[in-house]
């Protein structure tokens, strides 16, 4: 037995031995061990414990760490009921139990004191008070205070308002005098005010009289003195006016009599001045709504509205009837002709007149009518007596005739009143009929174009541009949300009506001068959506024109005169010196296509051609960009103007690079003495004179009526002039472009040579070709400048001094700067480095997260096709035992 005890014991430490050993010694995978090797072993560098690491324990123990924390929030994402405990220092880890439970216990007696205190009512301490204070703090001093005076009168004034304010002698005095008021009647009340105001009155009667008396008394004794002060004045003044003024002294006279500016009222803000002027407008349709329902103040017709004397009367109706006449006065009396001033305040006059009139008769008629009354009442009393005389009898015929008057006046003024009812009659239908003849002051925002037709069909064209006004005050952005949107769509509407006032026949330049007005106005107001609605339709425009020149091979005919109106549109709203715009670009290019691709076949395709011209240099004027199809066309202008060799009836040219042509242009053809004078006599064609010509209104007119106002020579002398004024104004243009003299060489040689026959042109034909030859000959002798690079200023050489550091340390970097900054530096570094750091461990954090749904989808997986087998394997075995069956039945 003893052995085997010791074998057991020997067992036993054994293992512990060999356990503790085990522990000792922990076995690391070598393949888990990463080391950093260092290209060059430095001196005095110390080992930096980065050097060897265990990229696999960390990691594990970053899986740990996040199995046990973002596993399990993870896992409870879904969870949201919990337990949260609100006892009383329970979240308080500083108190101990039996602190917790003292702390309990005193909130529990307070609530049940509270209770049980709640409906007694004795124990409500109530305090008196005398002017704030207690009066058990004031029992408390010990101190009296006395009266500093030692009369008697005045200790007993101070302790009555001591002792609780003198309150009995004050109620005897209210008492007494609630007593006199209430014995006393109204009568007599009213008389002791009036008593009153007439004393005060009197009394500040008097006050001014003696202000008025002291005045004048002072006035006198300063007449008495004031010619003592004027004697010593004259030696000086006598010295003074011996001396002449100087220009200083003549100019600082001036200036004390200059204007001086007066302090005014701030500009007001649009936002300020459309409110205004909104309110104005519902106020005069408000009055016009009541004119039209016939609600007419008399009263007020006749009354002139008193005028200030500083009112500047800004708000003075032009369009309004003429001002009633009032009051005046000439030479310190009073005009009293007031008829002069027009029929209606004299008419009113004498109608306040015979009304006046005709108010005296009725109380004059119902004054008899009472006399009447009184009279048969006395002879009715006199029937009674036995007396009877001749008195009676003339009394009675009086009265007869008093009667009879008095009718006639009751029928006359009934007469006037129904006259005076028809006249107010026919003034309010005569209001009536001119309020609703009256312009509307609100219009509704159109929402599209058959609402715009239906607001201003009828109306004059004056009348037209009133409503768009009205429409657009009514709606300005900052009276109400959404008005801006409203304001948008009515631009798109009026940029249509645009289109179809310009397509008319004949066109109304006036009503396009404000539409275009307005349009201006509102693409201030929203820039981007003006921008993209004339992009789109000058876009329109464009295909229209492309799907023209495909119809007619590549050789259109000129767009319509709404379109080059659309075009000149453009440069008024959009601006036209901008490198690159979404609007002004797209136009420019569309002009330049419409100058190299329509042909020139008539005389109106020459106007349509110089309108073209004219609004591309208005474009072109404040960038100076160069436009190649601009002076193209007006050098064949000129080719149209020029005389050309011919013999017969065939033309020929000698020499077509003389003439310089591009298309559209040609040198054959039935169409190359377009601008060539028709007449041969050179005397009269030098007197026509050159008058502006309209081309909108002659481009609005059929075509056929255009060819014979244009084909004249007054037209062609015309054009001609245009074509060289035009060209003046691109040379001075161009005049700083290097390639000047190559640009103008066609038209310089044109001039030069003689073909354009001058001598039969007016003077002023002569003085643009002289000015233009002028402009022209500017470059004349000066040389062309060589290509070359561009000159790059010479860039020094670098100075590579050495840089000497004082304190070096090879292993921190030096920053540069001072305290400041190289603290900022380095708070930069550092949340650099934390976010690198943060993003990092999301990153890993995602990954865990990844990791842990696809083993779950996994785990999920594998159970469920371990589900399926087991089913398929039930499955099978039931279908063999079935089999069995059906095979042990077949036997039986």
């Amino acid at each position: 037995m003893g052995k085997r005890r010791n074998k057991g014991r020997k067992h036993v430490s054994d293992n512990v031995r060999t356990s503790k050993k085990g522990a000792s010694d922990v076995k690391t995978n070598p393949f888990e061990i990463r080391i950093n090797k260092q290209k060059h072993q430095i001196l005095g560098r110390k080992i930096s414990k980065h050097d060897r690491g265990l990229p696999g324990v960390s990691r594990g123990k970053a899986v740990k760490k996040r199995k046990e924390t973002l596993l399990k929030e993870y896992q409870h994402r879904t969870k949201s009921n919990q337990f949260v405990d609100k006892r009383l220092g329970e979240n308080d880890p500083n108190m101990t139990v039996e602190d917790k439970m003292m702390q309990r216990f005193a909130v529990e007696r307070q609530r049940a004191h509270e209770k049980s205190v709640l409906y007694n009512l004795n124990e409500d301490e109530t305090q008196l008070t005398h002017y704030g204070q207690s009066l058990a703090d004031i029992e408390k001093q010990e101190t009296i205070l006395e009266s500093d005076e030692d009369d008697e009168d005045g200790a007993g004034k101070f302790g009555e308002e001591d002792h609780f304010g003198g309150f009995l002698t004050k109620k005897k005095i209210s008492s007494e005098k609630e007593q006199e008021s209430e014995n006393k009647s109204r009568k007599e009340m009213l008389e002791d005010i009036i008593i009153n105001s007439k004393k005060e009155k009197y009394e500040r009667q008097h006050e001014k009289d003696t202000l008025i008396t002291l005045t004048e008394k002072l006035d006198k004794e300063w007449k008495d003195v004031s010619f003592l002060l004027a004697k010593g004045n004259k030696s000086n003044k006598d010295d003074t006016s011996s001396k002449k003024p100087d220009a200083y002294d003549i100019a600082v006279r001036e200036l004390m009599y200059d204007m001086k500016a007066s302090a005014t009222d701030r500009l007001k803000t649009p936002e300020e001045l459309a409110k205004e002027e909104k309110e104005r407008l519902d106020a005069l349709e408000a009055d016009r709504q009541r004119r039209m329902k016939g609600d007419v103040d008399d009263e007020d017709e006749g009354k002139p509205k008193h005028i200030s004397a500083d009112d500047l009367y800004d708000g003075y109706d032009l369009s309004g009837p003429a001002p009633k006449a009032m009051l005046t006065y000439e030479d310190g009396k009073a005009n009293l002709d007031l008829t002069s001033a027009g029929g209606p305040s004299a008419e009113a006059d004498d109608d306040d007149d015979e009304d006046e009139k005709n108010e005296d008769d009725e109380e004059e008629g119902d004054g008899e009518e009472e006399d009447e009354g009184d009279s048969e009442e006395e002879e009715e009393e006199d029937n009674h007596s036995d007396l009877e005389s001749d008195e009676d009898d003339d009394s009675d015929d009086s009265e007869n005739e008093d009667k009879e008057e008095s009718d006639e006046e009751t029928k006359d003024t009934k007469k006037s009143a129904q006259v005076k009812s028809k006249k107010n009659k026919k003034n309010t239908a005569v209001i009536q009929q001119a309020a609703k003849e009256e312009l509307p002051y609100t219009f509704k925002a159109p929402a599209n174009y058959d609402e715009f037709q239906q607001l201003i069909d009828g109306h004059s064209p004056a009348n037209q541009a009133v409503i768009i006004e009205r429409v657009r005050t009514c709606h300005h952005p900052s009276l109400a949300e959404g008005n801006k949107e409203k304001l948008e769509t009515f631009f798109s509407i009026l940029l249509q009506y645009f289109g179809e006032v310009a397509s008319r026949q004949p066109v109304d330049m006036e009503l396009l001068n404000q539409l275009t007005r307005h349009l201006h106005g509102l693409c201030q107001q929203s820039p981007i959506n003006a921008g993209q609605c004339m992009q789109s339709l000058i876009v329109d425009r464009y295909q229209l024109f492309c799907k023209a020149a495909e119809r007619r091979a590549g050789k259109p005919d000129y767009p319509s005169l709404d379109t080059l109106l659309y075009l000149k549109l453009v440069s008024v709203l959009f601006p036209t010196s901008d490198f690159r715009h979404a609007v002004t670009t797209p136009s420019m290019l569309f002009l330049g296509q419409i100058l190299s691709q329509c042909l020139v076949r008539s005389c109106r395709d020459v106007a349509l051609g110089l309108f073209v011209c004219n609004l591309f240099t208005q474009y072109i004027s404040s960038a100076k960009r160069f436009v190649p199809e601009l002076v193209n066309f007006l050098n064949g202008l000129l080719f149209l103007a020029s005389d050309k060799p011919h013999t017969g009836s065939t033309h020929t040219i000698q020499s077509l690079s003389d003439y310089h042509l591009v298309p559209p242009f040609r040198p054959v053809g039935k169409h190359i003495d377009l601008l060539k004078l028709q007449s041969e006599d050179a005397n009269v064609t030098r007197q026509i004179s050159i008058s502006p010509i309209n081309i909108a209104e002659i481009l609005s007119l059929p075509a056929k009526e255009a060819l014979e106002e244009l084909e004249t020579d007054e037209f062609r002398i015309w054009a001609l002039s245009l074509t060289l004024q035009l060209l003046c104004e691109l040379s001075t243009l161009y005049e700083q472009l290097s390639s000047f003299r190559e640009i103008f060489h066609p038209i310089s040689t044109c001039l030069e040579s003689g073909r354009l026959p001058q001598d039969r042109y007016p003077d002023s034909i002569k003085t643009l070709c002289d000015t233009l030859r002028e402009n022209l000959s500017v470059k004349d002798g000066v040389p062309c400048k060589w290509l070359q690079r561009e000159k790059k200023r010479p860039q020094p050489i670098k100075m590579l001094e050495p840089l000497i550091e004082e304190d070096y340390d090879p292993i921190r970097k030096k920053r540069k700067g001072n305290k400041a900054q190289t603290e900022r530096q380095r708070l930069v570094h550092r949340h650099k480095r934390e976010m690198k750091g943060a993003i990092r461990e999301i990153r890993k954090d995602a990954q865990f997260l990844a990791r842990h749904k696809l083993k779950v989808q996994l785990d999920k997986d594998a159970e469920r096709k371990q589900r399926v087998k087991e089913i398929h394997h039930l499955l099978g075995t039931q279908e063999g035992e079935m089999r069995a069956m059906e095979r042990k039945k077949k036997k039986f």
